[in-house]
């Protein structure tokens, strides 16, 4: 190892010995490139941080904007769902409100059919009873007078024409 320590010590004398002042030129030129390279390196790692934290400033603005529209679209959707809801009841309410007053006007057409059906079949049943009668008392007259076939086929074509009226 330690024959490797002389070996590299020699190697540096050599290059000094060689290329002495070149060495120095070359490590001054490395040490002035390093530092006007830091300064720009420097430079630039300045500009994309500010153009980060730009970059970041408008993303955050972009975000809270975006978020803010975010709100007002669910509040809007929100709204809108309630005002639908509440048309939805009305319906139902102004439906329920027709649909009771459609079967109270059945009721009361059904009530006025039944009375004038009772009406008519009280009328019938009058009709029937004066015919009856009137036959009845156009028998008995017949029965007093002993009238001939042509007057009772007379009297019951009287009669057809009277019901069939």
């Amino acid at each position: 190892m330690a024959e490797k320590g002389n070996e590299t010590e020699n190697l540096s004398r050599i290059k000094e010995i060689l290329f002495g002042e070149d060495l120095t030129s070359i490590d001054e030129r490395l040490e002035n490139f390093k530092k006007e390279n830091a300064v720009a390196f420097q430079d630039i790692k300045d500009y994309f941080n500010k153009q980060a934290e730009g970059l970041e400033k408008l993303i955050n603005e972009n975000q809270k904007h975006f978020e803010t529209n975010v709100l007002k679209t669910e509040k809007l959707q929100d709204n809108f769902k309630e005002k639908v809801e509440q048309d939805i009841a009305n319906m139902h309410l102004e439906i329920n409100k027709e649909k009771t007053e459609v079967q109270k006007m059945i009721q009361n057409l059904e009530i006025q059919n039944e009375e004038k059906f009772e009406g008519l079949i009280k009328n019938i049943n009058n009709s029937v009873t004066e015919l009856k009668d009137l036959l009845n008392s156009k028998f008995d007259e017949l029965n007093d007078k002993k009238t001939d076939s042509a007057v009772i086929a007379e009297l019951f074509q009287t009669m057809a024409d009277k019901l069939k009226a």
